[in-house]
């Protein structure tokens, strides 16, 4: 029934409530897993604001490096387990990350926590379960 699962894993605790139920869909049906990280857009500064932009590439490259890390150690840990798993983290909006991401990877599962849902929400001032819902013919499973 499922041959990809695309898992969003935003905050880096997420995995505790979302493993178990990976592992087992993947174990159940022989599906692949995609972990995808959504960052922030890139910086859009107002008109008279100055920041100090080397400052800010170096912050953004230890995010980045932060991210690739812990998608790394996730993907060994089912790796170890026989889960075969692909990463990939994405600059822009979480609802067209998604919807890209489930299109590029041709996703039949979403899987995400209550907690990502909220985040995207307040950061997007939209409600992000709708418009994916109403977007897409996926099933998305949501994890408390």
């Amino acid at each position: 029934m499922y041959q990809r699962v695309l898992v969003t894993l935003d905050n880096f605790n997420q995995e505790e409530a979302l493993l178990p139920y990976v592992e087992d869909l993947s174990r159940h049906y022989s599906a692949k897993v995609e972990f995808l990280h959504i960052e922030e857009e890139a910086l859009m500064l107002g008109w008279d604001e100055v920041i100090d932009l080397p400052a800010y590439h170096k912050a953004r490259e230890q995010i980045k490096k932060k991210g690739e890390s812990y998608l790394t150690a996730l993907q060994d840990k089912l790796a170890d387990k026989g889960i075969e798993v692909n990463t990939r983290i994405v600059y822009g909006s979480a609802l067209k990350s998604i919807l890209g991401t489930v299109e590029e990877t041709n996703a039949d599962l979403i899987v995400m926590t209550k907690d990502a849902l909220n985040k995207y929400s307040q950061e997007h001032h939209g409600n992000i379960l709708a418009s994916l819902l109403q977007r897409t013919n996926r099933p998305l499973l949501m994890v408390q």
